[in-house]
């Protein structure tokens, strides 16, 4: 249970640069068609230029993936063998 935010930053990383390679690929025009399709679903609605969009999507997620990386579970306490005693 201690992995599930870590985990869950981690899909939402992967997301967000799926989203920002599909909108590079739109604005360049080229890429395979599920990508550029991928990206438009990005690029719908008002708001900034679709390079500024796909930029704020990159920063996005790599602090959603570094994230992920920080609040990484500690590993459980082993516990350590005792001296002889004698």
């Amino acid at each position: 249970m201690r992995w599930l935010p870590s985990f869950l930053l981690f899909l939402v990383g992967l997301l967000l640069a799926a989203l920002a390679l599909g909108m590079f690929a739109v604005l360049g025009g080229s890429g395979p068609l599920w990508l550029r399709s991928l990206g438009s679903v990005a690029l719908g609605g008002p708001g900034p230029s679709g390079f500024v969009r796909a930029l704020v999507l990159t920063l996005l997620a790599s602090t959603a993936l570094a994230l992920a990386t920080l609040r990484r579970p500690a590993p459980a306490a082993v516990p350590q063998p005792s001296a002889p005693q004698g």
